[in-house]
């Protein structure tokens, strides 16, 4: 993709918006592979004609600054985001294609590289469904996830996959009789199977919970209901290096209103912790992510004008280490929907922000990698209660299910829709450079190039064996005795921070000074003078005789040595010694004949 690149590093966090002048929110963010972020928005499209939703792809770079957008949309149909796949140099957006609430159906947008559209289509099957997910299959295309019957019937969980062509190669739907069993979330496991989980009627009023096993052909290998006295609804799920899942979500208890819950199982089934978290009424996660052993959990909590978004950082033995609300708007209803790792340990987050005029917005929220924490958040006190939370096997019935592959017509419209608003950051710029050899010989230069990003302010360079030992420049020219290994040091600042880059250089040019082994001034005018090619300015130059004694010094030679001593005296025709010593201390010593 073409987008800025950047690291990031401790201490480095991040509050910005992306709106414009109706309402809108953020569905999805993630990390580009050179740094630099991808961020959805679903928002009211007033072209052509009002009461529709677009989609937008909005191109970060490394300091979440907005540098292009592409809106897309139908003059007929609401085009709503949920998630997208980076896949090599392409964007795919899985979204919902939609001309009422009750008729809606899978929708796939492929991106090239700057924006343009690829690939379209919607996969029709034959009832309104709702997509909720989509992984990349590891033999090329994707695995996608939907609710079918959404919003007209027993909702139902429906599977397919299509090739890299964007060809159905299977189509499933799963149900239980008279109830409904709606997905929200799957992972892929290593052995092609696929695991599910997400929330289902009971035979009462209220919802459980469910987690699905899948077999690499599609048939399910277990199915588990997560039930309580009223309801559990789940979210989102992650997967550990260690088999472990770790499923979030929230459950209702009548006296504190919902709970975060959070929840490890093995992937036979079997539930190996139960914790809700508390912190106030009505805590609800939405999101949950890994990395490098921590878990990010991502919601909202407190009543509907007063409700913060939160965020909860765990172990992988869900152990709080921090957790962190942040207020906007007034009044405020904040909502995370998604939470991605980020490259550097810390993790970025979109979802939905009711600004101060009462519209909403969608943004980013990037945290700090040491603690989760946030530049415009307050920290946010989270009890832990373990729980013991009911379960059953779930007789799960599969189905084929038929599905059409539809070319779609979508509308790029060029409009500056949205505006960003950075409400805090301390993102430090990131060291980067290169350098090109430059052989002067018998001196070696190095051509630096910097390609650091975030705004750097200062550049402060460091050559502890060059000419020059230090530079202020962006690209300095630095020069080295010749061959072999030496080191630079690169420190690029700006107001959040600063970021070092140690360069070690290693030069193989096979550089030697010419050096001649003889010369004749006797006035001829032919080879009369003491000649070295390529000799850097302010090198130095010594003669000895063959006892040893010096006939002629010059500190700074320019190649004008006649053959006399230092006195002007003529040396006798012979052999002579001579070493010369350039600037960066490099020496060359051999024999010289003088013939008169």
């Amino acid at each position: 993709m073409l987008f800025f690149c950047c690291k990031v590093e401790a201490q480095t966090s991040q509050f910005s918006l992306f709106g414009q002048s109706q309402t809108d929110f953020g569905t999805w963010i993630a990390e580009l592979p050179n740094g630099g972020f991808a961020h959805t928005n679903s928002f009211a499209l007033n072209q052509p004609q009002n009461n529709r939703i677009g989609l937008s792809l909005l191109n970060l770079d490394c300091a979440g600054e907005l540098q292009w957008q592409k809106v897309f949309g139908f003059e007929d149909v609401s085009f709503i985001s949920k998630k997208f796949i980076l896949k090599g140099d392409k964007v795919t957006l899985l979204s919902s294609y939609s001309t009422s609430l009750n008729n809606q159906q899978t929708h796939i947008l492929e991106l090239n590289a700057d924006g343009s559209v690829n690939t379209q289509y919607a996969f029709l099957a034959g009832t309104t469904e709702l997509p909720k997910d989509i992984i990349a299959w590891p033999s090329g295309g994707y695995l996608g996830l939907s609710a079918g019957n959404y919003n007209v019937g027993l909702e139902t969980c429906q599977l397919f996959l299509l090739n890299s062509a964007y060809n159905i190669a299977q189509s499933l739907s799963f149900s239980l009789p008279n109830r409904e069993f709606e997905p929200e979330s799957m992972i892929l496991l290593s052995d092609g199977g696929v695991l599910i989980c997400g929330n289902a009627s009971s035979t009462s009023t209220f919802r459980q919970g469910w987690v699905m096993r899948l077999s690499a052909g599609g048939v399910p290998v277990w199915a588990k209901s997560i039930e309580s006295n009223f309801d559990v609804e789940l979210s989102a799920m992650v997967l550990g290096t260690d088999g472990i899942v770790h499923v979030v979500g929230s459950m209702y208890q009548l006296d504190t209103g919902f709970d975060g819950l959070l929840i490890k199982m093995d992937l036979d089934g079997n539930f190996l912790s139960e914790k809700t978290l508390h912190s106030t009424l009505n805590d609800r996660f939405r999101s949950i992510a890994i990395n490098n052993n921590v878990l990010m959990l991502g919601g909202d909590a407190g009543e509907f004008d007063n409700r913060p978004m939160v965020w909860v950082r765990t172990n992988l033995n869900h152990q709080i280490q921090n957790a962190w609300k942040l207020n906007y708007g007034e009044p405020f209803t904040n909502y995370i929907y998604s939470v991605s790792p980020m490259k550097s340990g810390a993790f970025v987050m979109t979802g939905e922000f009711t600004a101060p005029n009462a519209r909403r917005d969608g943004g980013m929220i990037r945290t700090d990698v040491s603690d989760g924490g946030n530049c415009s958040a307050l920290t946010i006190d989270f009890v832990e209660i373990n729980v013991s939370l009911g379960h059953s096997n779930l007789n799960v019935v599969r189905t084929e299910l038929p599905r059409t592959k539809v070319q779609t017509d979508v509308i790029s419209y060029e409009l500056p829709v949205f505006s960003a608003e950075t409400i805090c950051t301390t993102v430090p710029p990131v060291a980067k450079a290169n350098y090109a050899v430059i052989p002067e010989c018998p001196e070696v230069c190095a051509q630096f190039t910097d390609s650091s990003y975030c705004s750097v302010d200062e550049w402060i360079w460091s050559f502890p064996l060059g000419i020059p030992t230090t530079s202020n420049e962006q690209n300095p020219k630095v020069c080295f005795p010749g061959d072999g290994e030496y080191s630079a040091k690169l420190i690029v600042k700006n107001e959040g921070g600063s970021d070092t880059l140690d360069i070690e250089l290693n030069f193989n040019t096979g550089c030697e000074l010419p050096v001649p082994n003889v010369f004749s001034p006797n006035g001829d005018g032919f080879n009369d003078l003491f000649v070295i090619p390529g000799l850097p300015a302010g090198s130095s130059l010594t003669i000895f005789n063959r006892w040893g004694n010096h006939v002629y010094l010059n500190d700074s030679y320019l190649n004008n040595w006649d053959g006399k001593t230092s006195t002007g005296i003529d040396v006798n025709s012979g052999v002579y010694f001579y070493v010369i010593t350039t600037p960066l201390g490099k020496s060359f010593k051999g024999y010289l004949s003088i013939i008169r």
